[in-house]
């Protein structure tokens, strides 16, 4: 094995290792994630498209997974103060804690909002305007101030059953998003739930998109709103795409070898065509290591192994149609050697039988066509049978030959 050969299988076995520890990385974690979710939903077909488990919420039990998380203005003082909403929900529940502290005060400037038409209060609320909240319903429990706003004239008040459910952990904390054309995109979880609960709605509008990457998530709660999530949501959980793609580049690392085992030459005229080789082999591993590191873009293993297979395709059609143009080359080559011979081996011939030229045919040999072809093979073979005899006798027979040949080798030209 020549020494190029060896470096080069040395670059594609080092890339094939680098690769690997780089890919590890790129797609460490675990696939223990589990999607709690309502069945043939989109986070249902995602799961399943990406072998992770899921386990179906029948219509029954939505109701203790729905949530709708709302974000407040507030100001603090002995508690929290509400005094503003810029939400659309139209039946607003305040939350009772905001990042730990009471909500205990609800300013008016919150009905600046003209969507809301309900305020569901929790028993932590201690005080608002009741005249200028005479404009809105007004939900809570039975409690002091309940009853008190439910006797003023004037105001609206619905006192809820107490084996009503009402969430009043309501307030945005632990994620972070962007409003799109009125659909909401969650880029960011900061909470510290292994199982969280993706809301329904935030502010109102409904949970359609999440992009962030699910980085220390056990389980997941996806609700039938979502319908598109991020490439980097599993980042962290795919080692079966690793061993995927560490299997197709162990395939194409071994045609690679092999290809450049077979690879060698120290002739001349067949190293360039052997170093075009070298480079697309180099060229081709850097392919299949792209289409593998970059598989979450795709996030689908059937158009990865496809993809494989045709530039694995492409890799082998290259290199089959430079061997046979190498092996053409030789042929061609071998042929013109072979060709030429003719005249050689005459010019040869007539330094034996007549050294001097006394009969003036080495310079008429010597610029006569110089590639024979099949269907001068009887002339050239009459042409040497004379030669060998020659005389003067012959000698105008030989010439005649010699121009027989050259007129026939130019037309077929």
């Amino acid at each position: 094995m020549s020494k190029s050969t060896k470096i080069i299988l040395l670059v594609g076995v080092l890339s094939f290792i680098v690769f690997l520890v780089v890919a590890y990385f790129h797609y460490q974690g675990s696939s223990d994630i589990v999607f709690l979710t309502s069945k043939d939903s989109y986070a249902d077909n995602y799961a399943k498209k990406h072998f992770l488990d899921v386990e179906y919420v029948s219509n029954m039990e939505k109701n203790k997974y729905q949530r709708k998380l709302e974000n407040f203005d507030y100001k603090i003082d002995k508690g929290i103060t509400i005094t503003g909403y810029k939400g659309k929900s139209s039946r607003l529940v305040v939350p009772a804690v905001i990042r730990g502290i009471k909500v205990l005060e609800i300013e008016a400037d919150i009905l600046n909002n003209k969507n809301i038409e309900t305020l569901v209060l929790s028993s932590n609320i201690e005080k608002i305007d009741k005249e200028k909240f005479k404009s809105v319903n007004i939900e809570c429990f039975a409690n002091s101030f309940c009853l008190e706003l439910k006797e003023t004239d004037g105001m609206n008040v619905t006192i809820l059953d107490d084996s009503e459910f009402v969430d009043f952990n309501n307030y945005l904390d632990e994620y972070a998003y962007e409003l799109n054309d009125g659909q909401v995109e969650i880029i960011r979880y900061d909470g510290q739930d292994s199982y969280p609960i993706i809301p329904n709605t935030i502010n109102g509008y409904q949970v359609k998109t999440i992009t962030f990457a699910a980085n220390n998530i056990k389980g997941i709660y996806i609700p039938d709103t979502v319908d598109y999530i991020g490439n980097n949501f599993i980042m962290k959980h795919l080692n079966r795409t690793y061993l995927t793609v560490v299997l197709g580049n162990l395939g194409a690392l071994i045609i690679f070898v092999v290809v450049n085992i077979f690879n060698k030459s120290k002739k001349l005229e067949e190293i360039s065509a052997n170093s075009i080789i070298s480079i697309i082999s180099i060229i081709y591993l850097g392919i299949i290591y792209y289409f593998s590191y970059n598989i979450n873009i795709f996030l689908d293993y059937k158009w990865y192994i496809i993809k494989t297979l045709i530039g694995t395709f492409i890799y082998i059609l290259l290199i089959v149609s430079l061997y046979l143009g190498l092996s053409n080359r030789k042929k061609y080559t071998s042929s013109i050697k072979y060709k030429k011979e003719f005249l050689n081996e005459t010019l040869n011939l007539l330094d034996d039988v007549d050294s001097n030229d006394e009969y003036n045919l080495r310079e008429l040999i010597r610029y006569s066509e110089p590639i024979s072809t099949d269907q001068v093979k009887d002339i050239e073979y009459k042409i040497l049978e004379l030669i060998t005899n020659i005389s003067k006798d012959n000698v105008e027979e030989i010439k005649k030959l010699i121009k027989k040949r050259n007129n026939v080798l130019k037309q077929n030209k």
